[in-house]
């Protein structure tokens, strides 16, 4: 299993959430927008994230820039993984 690292960003009423573009690079690359927090907490864990993970992380986007997620994804779901 790989490892998906979303970054969620508070937007006004709603959130950005950015994912890692691919295993060795640092780029990112916007998977989704919520209009409020209860779309952004359905989508996340639609996505496999942990209830109690993305309550916390979307309380602590209320208070900071940004906050980083990580959860459980597949290999195939990562952009040709490995990189070489």
């Amino acid at each position: 299993m790989a490892v998906r690292n979303l970054e969620i960003r508070k937007q006004g009423e709603g959130y950005l959430i950015a994912e890692q573009a691919g295993s060795n690079y640092h780029q990112e690359k916007a998977v989704h927008q919520s209009p409020d927090r209860e779309d952004a907490r359905k989508w996340l864990c639609g996505q496999g994230g942990s209830p109690d993970f993305v309550d916390q992380a979307l309380e602590d986007a209320e208070t900071t820039e940004r906050v980083f997620l990580e959860m459980v994804g597949n290999y195939s779901e990562a952009e040709e993984f490995p990189k070489r």
